[in-house]
């Protein structure tokens, strides 16, 4: 009876008449196997409950997937100044600073921004099970995003995607990390992608408008440095038609250092400006 769990023991006559000492050789109580076998039906239901939770969990909460994508922004303003800009500005004792467009938790920001959420949301994805018929689909409709309209329909998506993403920017390093989380590893990493890319196009955009602005900037210094240049080289001019016989004056020498000196202060910027327009 039962040897599978015991190997030997004296009649249950005997045991239950009371001899309370555990057989010889180390072997299993029959008193054991018959307490698990009396109450063998609730332990056949709690291990059957536990299976049903188990299962029921594994498709309630699906597997997620994390995708991770790490960037560091560009540099200070003053590193992205045309060649001899920034030596000039700090000959002059101008400090540029550094650009507010480059720091970590400014992107953090603009990967949560609702523009930038909605066009990821809006994009199209390869899809990975039929919830249309074509082979693509916006993340929206995988990710099964209902509302009575498109708006309402959009706003639900920018808080779901938001829940399922995180934004780490690194103050110490300037590192920006960015995780993605969804039931496909490859969503995951194409919708991670996608935030990239937006960030990409954001700084094709500043770049640009940075590059006109700063050509229009340059030109207009150009211009100025261009009339201080003359308006010194004038005063020099008028200077030696003045005063012929300046050589006898040492006061005059003196004036004729300082006039002198403007003209090579003014020349240098005039120069340099002019070398990187033409750049």
């Amino acid at each position: 009876m039962g040897t599978g769990f015991v190997t030997s023991a004296p009649p249950v006559s005997n045991r239950a008449a009371g001899s309370g000492s555990a057989p010889p050789g180390g072997t299993i109580p029959a008193e054991l196997f018959l307490l698990f076998w009396s109450r063998r039906r609730g332990i056949l239901s709690t291990w059957l409950g536990a299976l049903v939770v188990g299962l029921a969990a594994a498709l309630l909460w699906p597997p997620k997937y994390a995708a991770v994508a790490s960037f560091i922004p560009e540099g200070t303003s003053s590193s992205r100044l045309p060649s001899g800009l920034g030596n000039l500005a700090t000959q002059f004792g101008v400090s540029l600073g550094s650009d507010p467009l480059q720091s970590g938790r400014f992107y953090a920001d603009l990967l949560l921004s609702r523009r930038v959420v909605e066009r990821v949301l809006q994009a199209s994805y390869a899809s990975t099970r039929p919830v249309t018929a074509s082979d693509s689909a916006t993340l929206l409709d995988l990710m099964s995003i209902t509302g009575r309209d498109s708006l309402e329909r959009l706003q639900k998506g920018v808080k779901k995607l938001r829940a399922a993403m995180s934004v780490d920017p690194d103050i110490r390093t300037n590192v920006v990390t960015l995780t993605v989380t969804a039931p496909d590893r490859y969503l995951a990493a194409a919708v991670t992608n996608r935030f990239v890319e937006a960030v990409n196009e954001f700084n094709t955009r500043i770049r640009q408008s940075q590059a006109g602005r700063r050509r229009r900037f340059v030109e207009q210094q150009t211009d100025s440095a261009g009339r201080e240049l003359r308006d010194a080289e004038d005063r020099l001019k008028s200077f030696y038609e003045q005063n012929r016989s300046w050589s006898q004056s040492p006061a005059l020498q003196y004036r004729l250092g300082q006039l002198q000196r403007q003209v090579d202060i003014e020349k240098e910027v005039y120069l340099t400006l002019r070398r990187n327009l033409e750049n």
